[in-house]
């Protein structure tokens, strides 16, 4: 998490307005609308919702990793470092990802080359794009492996990934994205294929690096119990939108979105508390219901919620919700 200090130092992401449509036979479809987020150094904003809500899609419309003929992305505004790039446009981004901007994916076994030895993996980027020299280059791989907890570096560098445990596979894959010290780290569900206890060492992993670094973290997640101790602000998302966002301890302790509350009802919980699943299924993104789109599984719901969609309020505690609820004490943003 950042530190402590009341203030996030200084920002390493800023986006305004993303757009993502998906071009299909039937038609665009807008999988992302209108989204705002942005990163500070040393701070862990968490991208929460169900499958489908436009999480991954934020993410990897922004860093260009579609094709252009099959998806379009838009965005009023996109910053990293201070630098004004293009939302979408490989051109403008290939030479920090995998330098500036670190990405690990939920699934290590499809991220890591089966045929290359994990060493060789890591090694990659020290190599080619920072041009280090081969002994450098190994200390550097070593050292990154033993930084994220591998006991034996040396055995773990001359391994091949199927001969690696599933909790071994994603540190080393935290290793090869951390060795060039990206400034921001985007998670894309790192934890979906791992135990609950090791659910827990790559969260507390991903914390002792961000605190060594000072890096922002870009967490993806569908699960908002899993970030309560670990992120600064959480953004909530619902059919490619962002339906509530504040600091981790407003949203997760006093939710005021229906969709929130629903979701950390959906949630086990360790007192035994009733567990609610959300009635329904999220609405297609090709067929969007009128108003608000969360109104057909809300249990507030009313007239207006069908008949016009609710702009973004901005409530005295600080966080913000897409809701008419919000109306009653809220500002409009």
């Amino acid at each position: 998490m950042a530190p402590d200090t009341g203030t996030v130092s200084s920002q390493v992401l800023a986006v305004e307005g993303l757009t993502v449509s998906f071009r299909a036979v039937a038609g665009v479809v807008p999988a992302v609308r209108g989204v705002d987020v942005t990163v500070g150094a040393g701070e862990t904003v968490a991208l929460v919702g169900e499958s489908g809500s436009g999480k991954s899609a934020s993410v990897l419309g922004m860093l260009g990793l579609f094709h252009p003929d099959s998806a379009a992305v838009e965005a009023e505004r996109f910053e990293f470092e201070d630098m004004e790039l293009s939302a979408g446009r490989r051109e403008d981004l290939q030479d920090l990802l995998g330098t500036r901007i670190g990405i690990i994916f939920q699934d290590p076994q499809s991220s890591l080359d089966p045929t290359m030895k994990v060493g060789r993996q890591i090694a990659e980027v020290p190599r080619l794009r920072l041009g280090l020299d081969r002994n450098t280059v190994r200390r550097k791989v070593l050292d990154s492996l033993a930084e994220v907890g591998i006991r034996d570096p040396e055995w773990c560098a001359s391994a091949y990934p199927h001969e690696l445990s599933g909790g071994m596979r994603q540190r080393a894959m935290i290793a090869t994205v951390m060795i060039a010290g990206p400034s921001l780290l985007i998670a894309d569900e790192p934890t979906t294929a791992l135990d609950v206890t090791l659910q827990a060492q790559v969260i507390d992993l991903l914390a002792t690096l961000q605190e060594e670094r000072g890096t922002g973290i870009l967490f993806i997640t569908h699960d908002l119990s899993l970030v309560s101790e670990f992120a600064d602000r959480v953004m909530v998302m619902y059919a490619g939108t962002v339906v509530e966002s504040g600091d981790t301890e407003a949203v997760v302790n006093h939710p005021s979105h229906p969709y929130t509350r629903a979701l950390l009802e959906s949630v086990p919980r360790l007192d035994g508390g009733r567990v609610r699943p959300i009635q329904g299924r999220p609405p297609d993104p090709r067929d969007l219901p009128s108003g608000c789109p969360f109104r057909t599984r809300c249990d507030h719901a009313h007239d207006r919620c069908e008949q016009v969609e609710p702009p973004t309020f901005r409530l005295p505690s600080g966080q913000t919700i897409r809701c008419w609820l919000g109306e009653q004490d809220g500002e409009p943003c």
